[in-house]
């Protein structure tokens, strides 16, 4: 059994660090993914508008009133 232990534990490892790069990889497309929306809301749904938030989905564009506040003029799901 002393034989193949260097063995077993390799394979854990190699295991191990595969399972963390296929994590690592997945977090960063997500990461990318958001942006890309976030740069869609910004450049594509609020072109005309000063102020501009995205969170959880929603796109919500701002404008300013007479008195200069923000005021809500359009909310888009992106999906």
């Amino acid at each position: 059994m002393e034989k193949h232990t260097w063995k077993i534990l390799a394979l854990i490892l190699l295991t191990i660090i595969i399972l963390e790069n296929l994590a690592i990889g997945w977090g960063v497309y997500l990461l990318n993914e958001e942006e890309n929306k976030s740069n869609i809301c910004y450049y594509d749904v609020c072109e005309g508008f000063p102020e501009a938030w995205y969170g959880e989905g929603i796109c919500t564009c701002y404008d300013y009133d007479l008195i200069g506040n923000l005021q809500i003029v359009k909310e888009k799901y992106l999906t």
